[in-house]
């Protein structure tokens, strides 16, 4: 019993195990491509949690109760009296700046 290949039955298995072989590189892709996936939603969800903690400190740290005792603790405020508010123009700004300029050792 001699079995005899025709050309084309051996291009066709040739062509089967090609594919055969591209099949399994695709799938060894995907399964590597599927696992990156999974890793980054992973630490996607990790940033999100802490963003929201983030969040949740910043809501809580700026009560303006809690800024109000850390200024008065923290600053030496005082109210302002009436002698500390000045117009302003650009009359007012330019000559300041030319006193502020004339004085000696101001540069």
């Amino acid at each position: 019993m001699n079995i005899r290949w025709k050309p084309s039955s051996f291009s066709g298995v040739v062509l089967i195990a090609i594919t055969i072989a591209c099949l399994f590189m695709v799938k060894h892709n995907v399964h590597g491509i599927s696992k990156e996936i999974h890793r980054l939603n992973n630490a996607i969800m990790k940033e999100k949690e802490a963003i929201h903690i983030l969040h949740a400190e910043w809501a809580f740290l700026t009560q303006p109760n809690k800024l109000a005792k850390l200024a008065d603790k923290h600053l030496d405020l005082q109210p302002m009296a009436g002698k500390d508010i000045k117009r302003l123009s650009m009359d007012n700004l330019i000559s300041e700046a030319n006193q502020t300029t004339d004085k000696p050792g101001a540069n």
